[in-house]
């Protein structure tokens, strides 16, 4: 009796040690917002978790875990990345998904995206008054570098005094997994090893085992060549096939998990219209994504020129350091890289210096 009391015992510590983290997350949205599908997604494993409808304006996802991971909750246009914690986390989706309450971690995330927030509209402020009040097209110029390296300065600071006061939780992984590029080898390896939740990235896990560098194919360099599968993800298409032929390459590198990659494809689009029968070639590069997620975006927002999917959904990231995103390359026609991070609201005015007669139309 005392050995089966004992086995019991034993058997209900380690019941208790591996317990999950149960979490539940409901959302409200607008009427016109009825009926739209809703995805949850880890950000740790790159996984899909879960889809749902908008129904009655609530949708709901709730799960277990071995331990806390970073998800992103995502609609056509609209994403939020958010904590898989333990409890209750409410998010609403207005004009974008907010959270509106959750646990501790989760709030200490809205505090810091709200943080960002209030820097980015303090930058636009200052931009808004240096238009209105100066003429002077040269003192602009300056005046305007200054503060935009002055607000880039700030954001990194308060990026990093986050990611310091979150390092040994998943908070820390979450944010350090996009930092990555700032960092040596041997800063990547020493956080790696402190921070629990590091090995659940598989970004970071990728670093670590490939070792990359995360060098920069900077201006002036050669165009390194790169498989990727067509757009209806079936055959191998290598970029060889058409850069360095003749013509200029644009490529669009862009993801559904960022908005701004999305609405920027517009943009895209008309340039590919516009300038394609002059000789250029518009290719989007899709990565990080599942292929159905990219085939619903392309659908969704009529992305008719030519697509390529990063089925590795890391390769074309780490060779190109792709990490902001959208994230547009001009390539010139003998294969050397002329620009690099343009972006969307800047193409056309650079693609008119090289088809000035298509652009004096």
């Amino acid at each position: 009796m005392r050995k089966y009391l004992l086995f019991l015992t034993l058997l209900t510590i380690a019941s208790s040690c591996c317990s999950k983290v149960s979490y539940l997350i409901e959302g409200t949205a607008p009427q016109n917002a009825e009926g739209r599908t809703i995805c949850l997604y880890n950000l740790s494993t790159e996984k899909g978790i879960d889809t749902t409808t908008i129904i009655d304006g609530k949708f709901e996802f709730s799960g277990g875990l071995e331990q806390n991971a970073m998800a992103t909750i995502y609609t056509t246009g609209n994403k939020i990345d958010i904590v898989l914690e333990g409890g209750k986390t409410s998010v609403s989706l207005t004009d974008k998904l907010r959270v509106v309450s959750g646990g501790k971690l989760n709030i200490a995330l809205r505090e810091y995206r709200d943080s960002m927030d209030k820097l980015g509209n303090e930058a636009n402020r200052v931009f808004e008054k240096i238009f209105v009040s100066k003429t002077d097209s040269n003192w602009i110029s300056i005046n305007s570098l200054n503060i935009t390296n002055e607000y880039n300065s700030r954001f990194f600071q308060l990026k990093k005094s986050t990611l310091n006061a979150n390092k040994e939780n998943i908070i820390g992984a979450y944010l350090y997994n996009s930092f990555i590029e700032y960092r040596t080898m041997e800063q990547i390896e020493r956080f790696y090893k402190t921070n629990i939740y590091a090995a659940n990235f598989e970004r970071l896990n990728r670093v670590i085992r490939e070792g990359h560098k995360l060098g920069k194919l900077n201006k002036g360099k050669m165009y390194a060549d790169f498989t990727a599968k067509d757009k209806d993800n079936n055959k191998d298409i290598k970029l060889s096939s058409f850069v360095g032929r003749g013509n200029y390459v644009l490529l669009y590198i862009w993801s559904s998990k960022c908005k701004n990659s999305i609405e920027g494809a517009n943009i895209i689009g008309q340039m590919s219209d516009k300038y394609s029968p002059e000789g250029l070639v518009v290719i989007g590069v899709n990565i990080l994504d599942e292929y159905k997620d990219m085939n619903r975006e392309m659908t969704e927002y009529k992305m008719n020129w030519m697509q390529i999917y990063d089925s590795s959904k890391y390769n074309f990231e780490a060779l190109y350091a792709a990490y902001t995103l959208p994230y547009i390359i001009l390539i010139d026609p003998k294969g050397k890289i002329i620009e690099t991070e343009l972006t969307a609201d800047i193409v056309d005015s650079t693609l008119s210096k090289i088809y000035p007669i298509k652009a004096a139309l």
